[in-house]
């Protein structure tokens, strides 16, 4: 048995106590340090994220162009003509009169019944023999000047002008002005610009160049030309598109700035209408467009024998697709029962000329507006109702023909027909118009014509015979 005696007993105590102090100092670590560890253990991370995710729908978007049409041989051409009054005010410069003894003077800028604005040429010296340049520009006109005659009328513009007039004492100061009007004209239509240009006599080719400006945009140059021993009027005619509802007009003098030089007359701006004419009938060409109301076809008095040729171009675009043709609205119409038809038994009240009229398809891939041997056969000559009757639908581009029109690619479509019989034989299309009876006199056949495409990729089995009646199209 151990005895402690009280001094042992005491020590006991104090280390008892100390050794509880360490412990709880111990356990208020052990504590914090988890805590501590708790706040700042981490793992290692990463984060990407695709942003954006879209689906789309494709489409597909056909257009077509009437690229050719000919009717018994004869090639449905454009026809224009320049109509209406010239819009060109005082163009041939017989305003303000020049009474001047010398036969010339000049006349500034906004001068009464001049109608031109004139300003000097930008990069002419402002200074010259002493005196400044005026600020406002003159334009110089001529009305007899050595017996020299204008192309038209009785006065001219000389476009190398002069700063004191006929009374100054300068000469060969650099006076090239330009001069221009703003026309009120319509967006998109054609106009006609005309206008004589002469150098003037005896003088260098430096001195006669002339620039036209037809809405900001250079029409032509004409010249450097030296100037011979006379006038040389020569007339020049451009066609030109007006860009806006009201055009600048502008002629520069381009020659060296002396005070001597390009002489103009008589301009002239006209409106041009153009429309296509076909003997016989009446024909439309048209560029790449979606269809509104174009007609292939127009024609009013079909004879046996008569004859005709299209071709469209079909541009499909964003995808490959298969293309279909058939026709909607199709009407044989009596028109008026006439004697001839009668006596055939004919009564009514339908006409019969699209049982008289064959169709010949193919793709002109050389692009002749020809039917060459060889070339794909879309179908064969038949007659309209047989190939396009109770439904009928022409693959222009499916498997029966191996044909897909490609996205961006143009194919040209020919169509020939005939009133009668149709014959092709190693390229050569012939019509007899035997078999067409009087059963068909007067009658009407009228129809709309419609081009249907559908996607080629995931319906690669698609064929136009599948569709069951032609489809309503988008």
């Amino acid at each position: 048995m151990l005895v402690l005696s009280w001094a042992d007993e005491a020590f006991l105590e104090i280390l008892i106590l100390f050794m509880k102090k360490i412990l709880t100092s111990l356990a208020v670590i052990a504590v914090v340090g988890a805590i501590v560890a708790g706040a700042t253990s981490a793992f290692f991370s990463d984060t990407e994220t695709s942003a954006g995710n879209t689906f789309t729908a494709g489409s597909i978007d056909l257009k077509i162009d009437h690229v050719y049409q000919s009717y018994n041989n004869e090639v449905c051409e454009e026809q224009c003509d320049v109509v209406g009054d010239n819009l060109v005010l005082n163009g041939g410069f017989e305003q303000p009169v020049v009474g001047h003894p010398s036969k010339w003077n000049i006349f500034p800028s906004g001068y009464s019944d001049l109608e031109w604005i004139v300003e000097w040429r930008n990069d002419i010296l402002g200074e010259y023999g002493g005196e400044s340049r005026p600020n406002s520009a003159f334009l110089e006109l001529h009305k007899g000047v050595n017996g020299w005659m204008p192309d038209e009328g009785e006065q001219y513009a000389e476009l190398d002008t002069d700063w004191t007039g006929p009374d100054g004492s300068l000469n060969d100061e650099p006076a090239s002005v330009v001069i221009y009007q703003d026309i009120p004209t319509v967006t998109g239509e054609i106009y006609q610009l005309s206008f004589a240009f002469s150098p003037r006599p005896n003088t260098g080719t430096s001195d006669n160049h002339l620039k036209i400006k037809w809405g900001g945009t250079e029409v032509d140059t004409i010249g450097p030309v030296a100037g011979g021993g006379s006038m040389n009027w020569t007339v020049h005619t451009y066609n030109v598109v007006a860009p806006t509802d009201n055009t600048r007009l502008q002629f520069e003098d381009l020659g060296e700035a002396n005070s001597l030089g390009t002489f103009l007359d008589d301009v002239q701006l006209r409106l041009v209408e153009c429309d296509y004419q076909i003997p016989g009938g009446i024909c439309e060409l048209w560029e790449e467009k979606d269809l509104e109301d174009e007609m292939v076809f127009y024609f009013n008095d079909i004879k046996p024998g008569d004859k005709g040729k299209n071709i469209l171009s079909l541009h499909v675009h964003d995808n490959d697709a298969w293309a279909c043709m058939y026709l909607e609205n199709m009407n044989d119409d009596e028109n008026t029962l006439v004697e001839p038809e009668t006596e055939l038994g004919d009564t009514g009240p339908e006409g019969e000329l699209s049982q008289f009229i064959d169709v010949f398809m193919w793709w002109d891939d050389n692009e002749n507006n020809q039917y060459d041997d060889g070339e794909p056969v879309i179908a064969e000559p038949s007659k309209i109702n047989n190939l396009f009757g109770n439904g009928g639908i022409v693959g222009l581009a499916d498997y029966l023909n191996g044909i897909v029109m490609e996205d961006c690619q143009t194919k040209y479509l020919g169509i020939a027909w005939c009133a009668g019989d149709m014959t092709v034989e190693e390229g050569s299309i012939t019509c007899c118009g035997d078999t067409m009876t009087n059963i068909a006199q007067s009658d009407i056949f009228s129809t709309d014509i419609v081009f249907y495409t559908v996607q080629h990729r995931n319906n690669t089995e698609f064929s136009c015979q599948d569709l069951n009646g032609a489809p309503e199209p988008e």
